[in-house]
């Protein structure tokens, strides 16, 4: 099947580059010999540490391998020795001010410990079912809200119970029915913790959302179809007094839809997703979701938050047994209205918590966790598009002009070892640049955002040579850095080159720098008894710092807008070094100022290529 993607005028068809050569100065790498799949980035931003998980390792530093006795019995039960018997971690956040939570797969027996963040020692170990899947390969994610572990997993060795679990804290164990119609092969992806109870007139609870792909049961057709998927569940659920014992309540899902209809795309296997939170506690954030569909090309879809709920409040899909397909449901809904979180309507009608609920609102609620309504993305359409990509994971910026005008920056990783950074000026998105930073090509599987610095891990490899890949990588914001930040006029007029020295914070320790700390040994059993997880409330998840410029007059705001945006627009006056495409038989010269071309001889003519916008190749790609 052939697809052609009409270009935006707006839109570079060779946005920047930047070789490994040209961030060897400015990127921070590292790596250890024998570890790899570094999967899993925590920032702890306090002591501006950045926590990397790894195979048998989590790095700042300490080994965690799973003993030679479990690498055993995982070989005795059928597992290759070579990719599956070791402990990966999974799932590492900061529990509290002192502890932090890892749960690694141990050689397909989850294991899960606390570790001292000063001494960095584990301080007990406890099963790790339900928190982290048995199998490496498979989705997970999770996260810690108010010392409580929502994870969303794998729940046995053969990985065929998908299950959303919450555990850790005050409330005894939640977990999602095992029903098709709840989860049905669902690859986990990403949560999100939303304070919905900040400034809600009616009392509403707070959420949890998971993000997920699963193949879909509503759909007439042969071929299996998968979709993306969101559900939630509320923070205050505690299940039902007789149906839906120790189950949640709340477990709602929705479909996902990021499509291009003119060109008849649709992108159903979600990538990643990135929460991004507004600047006042309490405003809603917006989703920022990478799809992928079934021809090479990846798309970036945004969801606003309230679009979310209104799905959740919609209508239910349900299964008519009679006709044997899916269908809106048309009849009278329960009363309370079934999935509700726990609102003052409910606690002024003697509905104090989900234990009360009647059953016919529990059963309706165990047989329609689907909505009918999909969610649709901002504008209907993707906010990004792009041919001949793999995009794997996302990370948005908010940083401010000169004018103070706030921007959105998107670092976008790929699946062979390019960040890809675009900048979303309203009615478009500019991809304005691309760093290799993996060589030879690996998937960027982590993004974190770490002040003026993005950091990286490179992929797990779960292919069919599942080859054992590697490392982790700390870029600078700014574009090009040894060639677009170099100048200081250009540094201002780019958003994310904008940040006061005072505000930048330090990288992140690792073993290559003089602040790591190693314990000896893995992490052993201990009497010690697990820590108390900080009970303060966070705050939205993404919120943003915008640092501001001086005060400006509108004819200056207008001026320095447009000198921003035509900067982004426009080339970089400088030379570029192309050893490569003099290797090529092609010469690169300056056709016009401010533009770049390629000037090729072939069969008695010169055709002259301009790269439009001016945006200049400061290296050939890769061949």
């Amino acid at each position: 099947m052939a697809v052609a993607l009409p270009r935006c005028p707006h839109d570079p068809p060779h946005p920047p580059i930047c070789c490994p050569a040209e961030l060897k100065d400015a990127a921070k790498r590292f790596s250890r010999g024998g570890v790899s799949h570094y999967l899993t980035l925590t920032l702890d931003e306090a002591e501006a540490l950045l926590y990397v998980g790894a195979r048998e390792a989590v790095f700042a530093l300490i080994s965690w391998e799973a003993p030679v006795e479990k690498k055993a019995e995982c070989i005795q039960k059928g597992k290759n020795n070579q990719t599956d018997c070791f402990n990966y971690v999974r799932f590492l956040q900061s529990y509290n001010s002192s502890h932090l939570y890892a749960c690694g797969t141990y050689a397909f027996q989850p294991k899960c410990t606390y570790i001292v963040k000063t001494s960095f020692g584990g301080v007990a170990f406890e099963d790790g079912k339900g928190k982290c899947p048995y199998d490496p390969t498979k989705g997970h994610t999770g996260l810690i809200v108010d010392g409580e572990l929502y994870s969303a997993t794998f729940n046995n060795f053969l990985g065929t119970e998908p299950v959303i679990l919450r555990n850790l804290g005050p409330h005894y164990s939640m977990k999602t029915e095992y029903l098709t119609s709840w989860l049905n092969e669902p690859h986990f992806v990403a949560s999100a913790y939303v304070q919905e109870s900040a400034a809600s007139s009616t009392g509403d609870d707070d959420k949890v959302y998971f993000f997920f792909s699963e193949r879909a049961v509503e759909y007439d057709c042969y071929a299996e179809q998968v979709v993306a998927r969101v559900a939630r569940v509320c923070k205050g659920d505690v299940g039902g007094a007789r149906t839906l014992q120790k189950k949640w309540t709340t477990f709602l899902k929705a479909r996902l839809v990021c499509s291009a209809p003119e060109q008849q795309l649709h992108f159903n296997r979600l990538q990643a997703v990135f929460t991004l939170g507004f600047p006042v506690v309490g405003a809603p954030p917006n989703l920022h979701c990478p799809c992928r569909g079934d021809v090479d090309v990846s798309a970036i879809c945004r969801y606003h938050i309230l679009e979310v709920k209104k799905a959740f409040e919609g209508p239910y899909k349900e299964y008519r047994e009679q006709a044997q397909k899916w269908g809106r449901y048309s009849d009278e809904v329960p009363s309370p209205r079934p999935g509700a979180c726990i609102t003052d309507w409910h606690r002024q009608n003697g509905f104090a918590s989900s234990l009360e609920l009647p059953d016919n609102t529990l059963n309706f609620a165990k047989k329609h966790p689907l909505m009918d309504e999909p969610i649709l993305p901002h504008r209907g359409r993707p906010l990004l598009l792009k041919k001949d990509a793999n995009f794997t994971q996302l990370v948005v910026d908010r940083v401010s002009g000169l004018d103070g005008t706030i921007y959105e920056v998107l670092f976008i990783g790929t699946g062979d070892g390019w960040v890809h950074k675009a900048l979303n000026l309203g009615a478009h998105v500019h991809l304005v640049e691309e760093l290799q930073v993996f060589e030879p090509a690996q998937p960027v599987e982590s993004l974190v955002l770490a002040g003026r610095k993005v950091s990286g891990a490179a992929g797990r490899g779960w292919g069919p040579r599942r080859r054992a890949v590697s490392p982790h990588c700390h870029l600078p914001a700014c574009p090009c850095p040894r060639r677009s930040c170099s100048s200081p006029a250009r540094a201002s007029r780019w958003p994310s080159c904008r940040w006061p020295t005072a505000a930048a914070t330090s990288p992140a320790r690792t073993a290559s720098s003089p602040g790591t700390r190693t314990a000896p040994g893995a992490a052993t059993p201990a009497s010690a008894s697990a820590p108390r997880a900080s009970t303060g409330k966070g705050v939205p998840a993404g919120l943003p710092v915008a640092l501001r410029g001086p005060p400006l007059t509108s004819a200056a705001v207008s001026s320095r807008r447009s000198q921003l945006v035509q900067d982004v627009l426009s080339s970089d006056t400088r030379a570029c070094t192309l050893p490569q495409v003099a290797k090529q038989g092609e010469t690169r010269r300056r056709v016009e100022p401010g533009r770049w071309g390629r000037v090729t001889g072939a069969a008695g003519h010169v055709a002259r290529e301009v790269t439009p916008q001016g945006h200049p190749r400061c290296c050939a790609p890769p061949s």
